[in-house]
């Protein structure tokens, strides 16, 4: 079974200039999600899909295949990820497909691994990481076109301890079964299972707040 990585990274970026190569621990961003994924007992393959050839050499210089330059309009910021992705498999076909945002860079090769091994046991049509979420939906309103408060969900809860746990995608691990996703086009199908990640690992990268948070973590992720 072939199994294969695909990091996309594009040039553009309006939170942090460059932000797939701003420095964090003294690396470039991307650096940090290459790592993880060359290092992963299971990835055979890692490819960065990008419209930069100064994060085409960057990525290359840290061990990642960059066999195309991505055309420019499938590089804006509108970009539908999916479009990224069956742009990728015109060229490679493996058996199965890892997607790793750069912007997860406290995401190791362990949670990778972990990942993957749960996607090889389960045989769903998708694994998505995940992490609980900070504010929980049932106590939240909208407000009505009277101006009234009305609560969102019937069930109502009156402690915080008796709520369900609740989940949303971190961006960090999306595994596809390419022959499904080719066939369905579905980035979220029916048959996925969560990967469940803490916290910390979740921290995504958007703006400069982000990245000072991950700078604190990162030297005790890595650099023990």
């Amino acid at each position: 079974m072939k199994i294969h990585a695909l990091i996309p990274a594009r040039s553009g970026s309006k939170g942090i200039p460059k932000k797939n190569i701003v420095n964090l621990g003294g690396k470039p961003l991307i650096y940090w999600t290459i790592k993880a994924s060359i290092e992963s007992r299971y990835i055979e393959r890692t490819f960065v899909s990008t419209d930069s050839n100064e994060i085409a050499d960057i990525s290359k210089k840290y061990g990642a295949e960059i066999p195309y330059i991505r055309p420019q309009d499938l590089s804006q910021d509108k970009t539908p990820t999916k479009d990224v992705i069956f742009y990728h498999l015109q060229y490679f076909r493996p058996d199965v497909l890892v997607l790793l945002q750069p912007t997860s860079p406290l995401r190791d090769k362990d949670h990778i691994d972990r990942a993957v091994e749960l996607f090889l046991e389960k045989k769903p049509e998708a694994v998505i990481s995940v992490k609980e979420a900070s504010e929980k939906p049932f106590w939240m309103m909208e407000i009505d076109k009277d101006g009234f408060l009305k609560h969102l969900f019937k069930e109502r809860f009156t402690r915080r301890q008796d709520m369900p746990s609740v989940y949303i995608p971190n961006g960090a691990i999306y595994i596809y079964d390419v022959k499904t996703l080719l066939k369905n086009k579905d980035l979220f199908p029916e048959r996925t299972i969560p990967f469940i990640m803490d916290r910390i690992s979740s921290i995504d990268i958007d703006d400069h707040t982000d990245l000072r948070i991950a700078e604190i973590f990162i030297g005790e992720r890595y650099e023990k």
